[in-house]
């Protein structure tokens, strides 16, 4: 079982969605990659925080990585984490295109994400779990989420 989740490109707010504005985050077509038919050698901190004692899938983060594999800075931590814990959802069963499952899926991502990197918004997990075009926003330890479509 594969799974895919998207990078991030944060269109307006930035940094500001930590002071509770609004932000508008963009899926890239850049994508961490979770197979769990092959076992990780070692896993990024947040696949490891978020999976517990769980073996932790295989994940191809170089899509989100230039040619010399330095980070983009489009989200390759936060969609390796999400990637991995939709590879394992789909090995119980799980079907990722269910709002509940993805909503549970954030939820455990963000949490995880934001326990290894010190905090955080949560935006770049909410851009690889639910795609498309977001407003984000922050209240307290809760995220409002809403789809958003561009301007022709």
């Amino acid at each position: 079982m594969r799974a895919f989740a998207p990078g991030k490109l944060v269109l307006t707010g930035a940094y500001a969605v930590l002071d509770g504005a609004p932000a508008i985050v963009a899926a890239v077509d850049r994508y961490a990659i979770a197979d769990a038919s092959r076992t990780a050698a070692s896993a990024a901190p947040e696949v490891t925080a978020a999976l517990g004692d769980a073996p932790a899938p295989d994940v191809d983060v170089r899509a989100l990585h230039d040619e010399h594999g330095r980070k983009l800075g489009i989200g390759s931590s936060a969609a390796a984490v999400v990637a991995s814990l939709g590879a394992r959802a789909l090995i119980q069963g799980a079907d990722l295109a269910d709002p509940a499952v993805r909503d549970r899926l954030f939820r455990r991502a963000r949490l995880a994400h934001a326990r290894v990197q010190g905090g955080g918004s949560g935006i770049d997990v909410a851009a690889s779990v639910y795609g498309g075009v977001l407003r984000y926003r922050v209240h307290g330890d809760n995220a409002a989420i809403r789809s958003l479509a561009l301007p022709r």
